[in-house]
């Protein structure tokens, strides 16, 4: 994910989703993060999942207010955002998509 354009069709069309804000290759947590949400995605797959990798997405990063890596955002249709996690907290992150159903 990498345009502006792209990810607000997402949330907008598909929402609610969930957000992964984070530096792949040379941010540890973000890495254990992602394999970690790439299981619970079997276990949500009806829930859109979108990673975005700051480096590429500045403007994103910027838009969202992400601060810290990573940084797992609960983003509706109408793009408000209706939780956050920052960090390799994959037991806040399981709460998230709890929060947007199954």
């Amino acid at each position: 994910m990498t345009t502006k354009e792209e990810f607000d069709q997402i949330y907008t069309e598909r929402g609610p989703i969930i957000a992964i804000f984070t530096a792949e290759g040379w941010c540890g947590p973000c890495n254990s993060l992602v394999q970690k949400i790439e299981r619970m995605t079997k276990e949500f797959e009806n829930i859109p999942v979108v990673f975005v990798n700051i480096d590429e997405s500045p403007d994103l990063t910027e838009e969202w207010g992400v601060a810290g890596l990573p940084a797992t955002l609960a983003i509706q249709k109408d793009g408000s955002v209706t939780g956050n996690v920052v960090g390799d907290r994959a037991y806040l992150v399981r709460k998230l998509f709890e929060s947007l159903g199954n």
